[in-house]
């Protein structure tokens, strides 16, 4: 007969709940330790779960969107960018257009030489 806790193993594996297999010794540890009741255990694993399921839908819309090459911000050199990238850049730092739920497309478009950033 199975134990507990490889009967919570089975079914987490069968639902594809990768967190709990991976975090449930730890978070058992620690709803000993502090005395947790069983739904802030369940709440501790639960959003453990969630937020690996939104990294790997980030990483996932990432990889999907299919871009020619990664750059991070503090990669651009400032300098060499037109200088439309320029007047944006600062608003891309503080990432205020996420919280206010906005897109913010650049990108760059060669015809005859010319460079046109599109802002949406």
């Amino acid at each position: 007969m199975k134990s507990e806790k490889e009967t919570i193993y089975d079914y987490a594996a069968e639902l594809k709940l990768l967190a709990f297999k991976e975090e449930l010794e730890c978070t058992l540890s620690l709803a000993a330790e502090e005395n947790w009741n069983h739904l802030q255990f369940l709440t501790e694993l639960l959003g453990k779960e969630s937020a690996r399921r939104r990294e790997c839908r980030r990483r996932s819309r990432i990889r999907s969107a299919g871009f020619p090459q990664m750059k991070y911000l503090h990669e651009l050199v400032m300098e060499d960018m037109p200088k439309e990238a320029q007047v944006i850049l600062p608003e891309l730092e503080t990432l205020d257009f996420i919280r206010q739920g906005r897109n913010l497309v650049c990108m760059e478009i060669r015809e005859r030489e010319r460079r046109i950033l599109l802002r949406l």
